[in-house]
């Protein structure tokens, strides 16, 4: 809820769910949840913070299960960044928008996706495991992703998905655990 709290289960009534929701709240608090189903990624919204959830329109086609993340990009504006079911491609997708092809080739754990202040430009930056296991990072505009995003390897390799996160000072960290099972 808007204080932080959470409620209790709320029963979706749908069926062919798959597993991997990824779900977000805006600044405002209200939340959104999308899925993967057959074939599509079923998406879910509140009206109001706290408020129930409503089923609103299907985004028509599918995601990777486990690997959607939502980020809001623009007051009450979410961006979903997945990796495509057919193709493994990062994608980027905002409702009543095109879907935009981000390339590289994420495994079935979430991409990480953070907003950042870059050399004073509203930015977002994305990190991804790749099937091998290494870690790529990108950097793009926000909502720019069709200007074009170039993925980078870290040298690094992980056992799971990268995070992304601000540190005390405002600068972006990437964090992972490694093949060695420690913290980098």
């Amino acid at each position: 809820n808007a204080a932080g709290g959470w409620q209790g289960w709320q029963d979706l009534k749908v069926g062919k769910v798959r597993d991997g929701a990824a779900v977000a709240a805006t600044s405002t608090g209200r939340v959104e949840l999308v899925a993967p189903g057959d074939g599509l990624t079923m998406r879910w919204t509140q009206s109001e913070p706290g408020g129930a959830f409503g089923r609103d329109q299907d985004i028509p086609f599918g995601h990777a299960p486990g690997s959607a993340v939502a980020l809001e990009t623009a007051p009450e504006r979410m961006t979903f960044y997945w990796a495509d079911e057919g193709t493994g491609g990062v994608v980027a997708y905002r409702p009543g928008t095109w879907a935009i092809s981000l390339g590289g080739s994420a495994s079935n754990v979430p991409v990480a996706a953070l907003r950042a202040a870059l050399d004073g430009y509203d930015c977002t930056v994305l990190a991804h495991r790749g099937h091998d296991g290494q870690v790529m990072l990108a950097a793009c505009g926000t909502e720019n992703e069709s200007g074009g995003v170039w993925w980078s390897p870290t040298g690094e390799s992980c056992a799971g998905g990268p995070a992304l996160a601000h540190d005390v000072y405002g600068r972006v960290v990437l964090a992972l655990i490694g093949e060695d099972g420690a913290l980098h």
